[in-house]
């Protein structure tokens, strides 16, 4: 009788134990559960904020100084993030009005240069579309170190940002590797002036 009830409290004992140990995995994978779903939401907001900022420009009248406003602000995040960690570097392209295969000529900042196969235009949907990222960092912003004097440099600055713009298409990252849903390309035509502006 006595060894039936050591082995009776023994079992209880292991019984006890177990339910402990089972209580204590469901546990663990709830919380883990929810630390990935924190996590993906966290990824969630990032994005989105990391989006909004280019989508802001996704309207119909885009002044050019606010084209070069967003292309820094592109031209810093490729800095900041690396291709090596699945980042897809951003692009601003413009497509300017009237223009035909001289339009590098008259982008303030491309003519009298020796690289004008830099501002080479691509197609896209029918139209040619300019790398604003190669043009502010290899003539808009050394206007001056390309043989522009100080005032037609500038005039040819002021130009530009006077210029309107419609955003046209926004392209987020969809590639079946990284798919991060980022905004990779924003397209931009030239419109005519506002008559009320």
């Amino acid at each position: 009788m006595e060894n039936a009830s050591k082995f009776i409290q023994i079992a209880g004992g292991i019984l006890i134990a177990m339910i402990v140990v089972t209580l204590l995995v469901i546990g663990f994978r709830q919380m883990s559960g929810m630390q990935l779903a924190n996590e993906e939401a966290t990824k969630e907001y990032q994005l989105g904020e990391f989006n909004k900022k280019f989508e802001s420009y996704n309207k119909s009248v885009v002044r050019g100084y606010e084209i070069v406003s967003l292309t820094n602000m592109a031209l810093d995040n490729n800095v900041r993030n690396t291709e090596a960690d699945g980042y897809i570097p951003i692009k601003i392209w413009v497509s300017i009005r009237g223009q035909t295969e001289s339009a590098v000529a008259n982008m303030p900042g491309a003519d009298g240069t020796n690289d004008k196969e830099k501002l080479i235009p691509v197609m896209h949907n029918g139209k040619k579309y300019y790398n604003m990222n190669t043009y502010m960092t290899d003539y808009y912003s050394v206007l001056e170190e390309i043989g522009e004097n100080k005032s037609n440099a500038e005039s040819k600055r002021n130009e530009f940002k006077m210029k309107y713009f419609q955003c046209v298409e926004l392209v987020y990252d969809t590639t079946p590797k990284s798919g991060s849903g980022r905004i990779t390309n924003l397209y931009f035509d030239e419109i005519k002036e506002l008559e009320n502006s």
